[in-house]
């Protein structure tokens, strides 16, 4: 296969640039400087709660749907928080946590999520689905303190989540009793004998998608493994469990596009190597953007000199096909596109509305860093990271900043790897059935056309061109807003009131070879390096998730915890980062090695060593210290 050193995205810009001839630009962020990260009440509002399309189920469905062994509710508050999610102190906030927001549009011309369950049901029932918000919202404890950081990393469980929910599904769908009291709740008592029987069939329909897609992300191994955090649910329960703060979010988009391209009969690739949410503060400033720099975030310059950007528009077209939207893959790169049910509206205006968030303030109710130590530690930073982590004001909301990837191996490719390479290497390497896509050119319009099988990268490139186009109106207004300097906000459904001898996976030998030889020539295979603004607030650390703290990232990588836990949002201020429970078994055991002291795949943390050793403990303080103020 060729180098691949284009992001896919690129097939946004050829497919959707022929049909918008409006000029564009985006408009300059404006202060809200009364509010702590520059976003009032009601545009926090809109980010927890504004729907981009996804539909995961019903809205009456996940308000009635019990527990998978209980018949506790399944949104009950405690159970959701148990899983990390976090409900909002906003007045008037929905009877939902952030990010799950309420989605309502027309099913007619939908696909999965057309689902009929009772008689003269209309077109625009209500689901529910997750934003942007559910992942990248942090909240933060410290002695009874509680701060909420919007944009920041969720410590949220989302594998567990997911697995539940699918197990609460299809226990429902088994189960007479908790079926008929489901039915009961979703009706309000009112249900006739043939409506109960259309819930049961479009409850099964559901169920069946829903445990497809799960064995496409955690297909059963080939060989015995030890389970140190076995899963419940899953349908390979011995596979890498990712725990609070992680995600694959890429296996999970990738095996989202090989199922809706290839059906039933798709088949998956594990979605093995979770990663750390990345902070969303900056982001629009950055040249490129996700943890491996795959998808640009540069506008187009047009003849008449002004900008147009669909890659902010591509890139969150592509996260929200991962979760959950409905989407038509169609064959042959049909001219109107691809019907689905992405809000391309509403991703605008989220992405505008990003714009002008800032990165979260140290809290003085924490502690209050020495002054010495933070000159000292500013010194420390300017001569030894400054290199690679480019400085950005909080308050500079428009300096553009040209990032650099750091290469999982060394020249040459035969040196330790160092930093787990797996999510590196999987959004690389990854090949599925093209399914319906095959014969559809690499760019959509453009390009090689794809044969019987494809990069997924290449795959999931024509899948979010196919559906821009197939949004061209909306896209096309979205930029008629932008030339004009129109700020719509977000619409709301909810009212509003106010190393290779470590290798231990059976089957992707091959796969890693081929990523250490081309390493040095391809740009996204490594790690980015950004700056660090606010990052006092984006425990834990490295691209995988793998340190609890800065400090520990500062240690040599022989001395950082090799075994540390997760799912409590109590912070360190002192080490800036997750403190350690004193009762562990209620929280996730982070491991990273194996029995035999190998590094364990996905969770390596052995990577960011620029001389570690040599720093002495005071200057390690220093560092940390400075970087409270960032």
């Amino acid at each position: 296969m060729r180098v691949r050193e284009k992001t896919a995205f690129l097939a946004i810009f050829l497919a959707s640039g022929m049909l918008v001839s409006c000029d564009w630009f985006w408009p300059k962020p404006t202060p809200s400087a009364s509010f702590p990260q520059n976003w009032s009440p009601t545009e926090r509002f809109n980010w927890y709660w504004a729907s981009q399309g996804s539909r995961l189920m019903p809205y009456a469905w996940l308000q009635a749907l019990e527990q998978p062994e209980s018949d506790q509710l399944f949104m009950e508050r405690t159970h959701i928080e148990s899983l990390g999610y976090v409900w909002s102190d906003l007045p008037n906030a929905p009877p939902m946590p952030i990010g799950f927001a309420k989605d309502i549009q027309s099913d007619k011309n939908l696909s999965f999520t057309k689902l009929r369950w009772k008689a003269g049901q209309g077109e625009n029932e209500p689901w529910v689905g997750l934003t942007c918000a559910a992942c990248h919202t942090a909240q933060l404890t410290h002695q009874g303190k509680t701060i909420l950081v919007d944009g920041g990393p969720t410590y949220a469980d989302f594998q567990t989540f997911l697995e539940e929910l699918n197990a609460a599904i299809k226990n429902t769908a088994d189960d007479d009793a908790k079926f008929a009291r489901f039915a009961q709740r979703v009706f309000g008592g009112n249900a006739s004998a043939g409506d109960v029987t259309l819930l049961r069939a479009a409850l099964n329909q559901l169920s069946s998608w829903q445990q497809q897609a799960a064995a496409l992300n955690n297909p059963p191994s080939d060989s015995p493994q030890q389970c140190d955090n076995p899963a419940k649910y899953a349908p390979n329960p011995c596979g890498l469990r990712y725990g609070y703060g992680r995600l694959d979010a890429f296996g999970h988009i990738y095996n989202k596009v090989a199922k809706l391209a290839g059906g039933a009969q798709a088949v998956g690739n594990p979605s093995d190597a979770p990663v750390s949410y990345p902070f969303l503060w900056n982001v629009p400033q950055l040249d490129k953007v996700q943890w491996n720099s795959i998808a640009d975030n540069n506008p187009i310059k047009l003849p008449n000199g002004t900008e147009f950007q669909l890659s902010a528009l591509g890139r969150n077209t592509g996260e929200v096909i991962g979760v959950f939207a409905d989407v038509q893959i169609a064959p042959s790169a049909p001219i109107k596109g691809y019907v689905s049910s992405v809000d391309v509206k509403n991703l605008d205006s989220i992405e505008v509305q990003l714009r002008t968030l800032k990165a979260p303030l140290w809290p003085v109710t924490f502690d209050k860093p020495d002054p010495a130590l933070v000159s000292e530690g500013r010194d420390l930073f300017k001569t030894k990271c400054e290199s690679c982590h480019a400085p950005l004001e909080r308050d500079d909301l428009t300096k553009k900043i040209k990032v650099t990837n750091v290469r999982i191996v060394s020249v040459g490719g035969e040196a330790e790897v160092g930093t787990d390479p797996w999510m590196a290497c999987n959004a690389y390497a990854y090949q599925a059935k093209t399914g319906l896509l095959q014969n559809t050119p690499e760019k959509y319009y453009m390009g090689d056309k794809m044969g019987a099988s494809a990069p997924l990268s290449d795959m999931l490139g024509a899948s979010v061109a196919g559906t821009l186009v197939g949004k061209a109106k909306e896209v096309a207004a979205a930029g008629v807003r932008g030339f004009f300097g129109v700020v719509r906000p977000p619409q709301v459904a909810f009212n509003l009131q106010i190393p290779p001898n470590a290798f231990r996976t059976r089957g992707k030998e091959a796969q890693l070879i081929r990523c250490r030889a081309d390493a040095d020539d391809v740009e996204i295979l490594g790690y980015q390096s950004r700056p660090l603004t606010g990052i006092w607030a984006t425990a834990p650390y490295l691209h995988n998730g793998s340190v609890p703290t800065l400090y520990d990232l500062l240690l040599p990588p022989d001395q950082r915890p090799k075994v540390f836990y997760t799912g409590s949002r109590e912070f360190d201020p002192e080490k800036v980062g997750l403190a350690q429970p004193e009762d562990t078994a209620r929280w996730f055991k982070f491991e990273t090695e194996n029995s035999d002291g190998t590094p364990k795949d996905g969770n390596w943390n052995l990577g960011h060593d620029y001389g570690n050793a040599a720093l002495t403990e005071q200057q390690r303080n220093a560092l940390v210290a400075y970087m409270k103020t960032l």
